[in-house]
């Protein structure tokens, strides 16, 4: 398993967790704080009213822009 794909899975993981904690729902908004490329703000996009990243690097978030 490559590191995309170790960290796809990971991703996943995390945001299954927090849909079976109550954490996401149509009616909630979601800070990602240092949130890179984008991946939680792409695997929880479904499963939240908002979602907001923000990240130190101008870099990122313009990726993070393209990819969401």
């Amino acid at each position: 398993m490559g590191d995309e794909e170790k960290l796809s899975a990971a991703t996943d993981e995390i945001a299954a967790w927090l849909e079976g904690q109550g954490f996401t729902g149509t009616d909630r908004d979601i800070l990602d704080i240092g949130c890179g490329i984008g991946r939680f703000e792409r695997a929880l996009s479904h499963a939240a009213h908002r979602i907001v990243g923000i990240d130190i690097s101008l870099e990122m978030i313009a990726v993070a822009r393209r990819r969401c």
